[in-house]
């Protein structure tokens, strides 16, 4: 059974947050002599996402669960519907995730970043 992002959890990026940045899918070797020789280095696609999301202190409970334990500390990847591009993606963290005061008792901001991985057509 795959694992999915939680649904009590929200299922988009907080408005305006979302950073998608393309990865390099080339290896580049110089030879002895001619030209620079360029290959894929991938069979999937490679992004890197950056985003936002406002939690209260039940979702970042959630959050954590769902990081340190399911996750096993954001090592496992998750499916997750509807980020970037439409349609269910692939995921996994790219680093852990960052807690900042929310500016409200109980609401916090969470910066998540994570490396979406999707087959080549």
């Amino acid at each position: 059974m795959a694992i999915t992002w939680p649904a009590t959890l929200p299922q988009k990026q907080f408005a305006g947050s979302l950073s998608v940045k393309a990865l390099d899918q080339r290896v580049i070797f110089q030879p002895d002599r001619g030209e620079p020789v360029v290959r894929a280095a991938y069979s999937a696609t490679v992004r890197q996402l950056t985003f936002s999301q406002v939690l209260d202190d039940d979702q970042l409970a959630t959050l954590e669960t769902f990081y340190f334990t399911t996750l096993k500390g954001g090592s496992l990847q998750f499916d997750w519907a509807d980020l970037y591009p439409s349609g269910t993606q692939t995921y996994t963290f790219s680093e852990p995730y960052v807690v900042d005061d929310g500016g409200a008792p109980g609401v916090w901001r969470v910066g998540i970043a994570l490396t979406q991985k999707a087959s080549l057509t």
